[in-house]
């Protein structure tokens, strides 16, 4: 088993928050950092998605050795067919892109319209979500990619594991994934008020729903948010790699950022600290 490490080009300039990062020198970055792979949002660090220019990140990409995982434009599938026609729409563009710069995935989000568990409203939501999300997954198969949809807490309909076994089964596509977010779970330690336990029974949930979802996973994001003291303050990942490897699982991690230490410890040298401990998480 081989965890390749990745980073998700979404960083903010120092001091300029929300100003993005360049992905040119996010690519710079991830080849300073030699990590395995590289993921892509075109709405962080991205000044246009004409061919040409997507052609040059492409180019700088494979100048510098760096595979790129997954493009997305941060897409949610939730809502009224009227509000989701054009997150769909944009969806397969994303597919299309994903082709021309050579990704293997693209990725979507079970967010928008959230109804009451148990009631009608809610049962219509789902059904819409499963068939949008089936959608866009036969329309990546005709290019030769996967789809992979994240899962989130505050208002996501994917934020715990039985949500994520039912929208696998009801999707039923083969290309059609989980993009596994370590820290993103229903009543986990790591949902605001940050650091307070949710869920008395199981205090780290969080590591629960990631042995249970995992099989359905073929990319890994691992959440940062507090590295202040050398590691992660909130999820241990040597435990996360130990599930890991008890599933053999043999993918991607990407290192994503909710940093919360901005203003003392930048989000560039927050990954700069988080590749090389990730690693040692993974060697132990």
């Amino acid at each position: 088993m081989a965890i390749k490490i990745g980073m998700l080009c979404d960083f903010f300039k120092p001091g300029e928050k929300p100003k993005a990062v360049d992905i040119f020198e996010c690519l710079e970055l991830a080849k300073d950092l030699k990590v395995d792979t590289v993921d892509m949002d075109f709405k962080r660090g991205f000044t246009s998605t004409d061919p040409a220019y997507l052609m040059s990140v492409k180019r700088q990409a494979i100048r510098y050795g760096l595979p790129i995982g997954y493009v997305c434009s941060a897409l949610i599938m939730g809502g009224t067919d009227e509000e989701a026609a054009p997150r769909v729409a944009q969806a397969k563009k994303d597919v299309d892109m994903a082709v021309f710069m050579g990704a293997s995935m693209t990725h979507v989000y079970a967010y928008g319209g959230h109804q009451p568990d148990g009631t009608p409203e809610y049962e219509k939501g789902w059904a819409a979500i499963a068939r949008r999300c089936r959608e866009i997954a036969d329309y990546a198969n005709e290019r030769g990619i996967s789809v992979g949809v994240q899962n989130h807490n505050s208002g996501s309909w994917l934020a715990d594991e039985k949500t994520v076994v039912r929208l696998m089964n009801d999707v039923g596509r083969d290309n059609f994934f989980l993009h596994l977010d370590t820290g993103q779970w229903k009543d986990s330690i790591t949902t605001q008020p940050r650091g307070v336990v949710k869920n008395q029974a199981d205090p780290m949930v969080h590591e629960t729903y990631i042995a249970k979802t995992l099989k359905y996973a073929r990319h890994t994001r691992a959440k940062m948010y507090n590295l202040a003291s050398g590691t992660e303050k909130y999820i241990d990942y040597r435990n996360v790699a130990r599930i890991l490897r008890a599933q053999n699982f043999n993918g991607v991690m990407t290192i994503v950022l909710d940093n919360e230490t901005i203003d003392t410890i930048s989000d560039i040298d927050m990954v700069r600290r988080a590749v090389p401990y990730l690693r040692g998480c993974f060697r132990q």
